[in-house]
């Protein structure tokens, strides 16, 4: 799950700059023809923060 985490937070951080709220936790759902599995990314606001310097890193060159 650790590898879509970082995915999750930049949509998180792009529908807070749309609407101007805040995203203050992401949920991931593996669904298949039987069930649905649902799983909270821990930390998310660490995640997000790590993505927006990892953002600030690529603008900067």
């Amino acid at each position: 799950m650790a590898r879509y985490a970082p995915q999750l937070a930049a949509y998180a951080l792009a529908i807070e700059s749309a609407v101007g709220r805040p995203v203050d936790r992401g949920v991931l759902v593996f669904a298949t023809t039987n069930a649905a599995l649902e799983r909270e990314v821990p930390d998310f606001d660490d995640v997000k923060a790590q993505v927006v310097l990892f953002l600030d890193r690529v603008h900067k060159g």
